[in-house]
């Protein structure tokens, strides 16, 4: 891949289904490091550790099946995500196409919400309601 780099056959590099052992053993070795790392992400499945490690290394995280990939119960069934996109008035999928390349938070690409551009900005009462609301449906909702 770096070879392909080199020769401006490509311009970046790309990774999908990595975890985070894997993804540190390969920018600890690479020459040039990925550019962004695909995996699957939602509020069932946040992959905190990953994103953390993503950002600080500069490393786009792009989230796939961030409405739950046919899980059950329903991800946009769950009372907490109603009621997150009724506090920041969307409706739980709104949005979901622009910000499956923007992977912010799980939630915040489940409300179609992101940091920067898109929907507007998610203030501080947003972020902490939205983080303490991730915590209650990971605690109740285990998979």
């Amino acid at each position: 891949m770096e070879r392909l780099v080199d020769e401006g056959e490509c311009k970046a590099i790309g990774l999908s289904n990595v975890n985070l052992e894997k993804l540190q053993a390969i920018v600890e070795a690479a020459r040039i490091k990925p550019a962004v790392v695909e995996v699957e992400s939602h509020p069932y499945l946040p992959e905190r550790d990953l994103l953390e490690y993503c950002r600080r290394h500069g490393i786009v995280l792009l989230a796939f099946a961030a409405l739950g990939h046919r899980m059950e119960p329903r991800l946009l069934d769950h009372p907490v995500i109603i009621a997150i996109a009724r506090r920041v008035r969307k409706t739980p999928a709104q949005g979901q196409e622009e910000n499956k390349a923007h992977h912010a938070r799980p939630l915040e690409a489940v409300l179609g919400r992101e940091r920067k551009g898109g929907f507007g900005a998610i203030d501080r009462e947003e972020q902490t309601f939205i983080d303490r609301a991730t915590e209650r449906l990971l605690a109740t909702e285990a998979v």
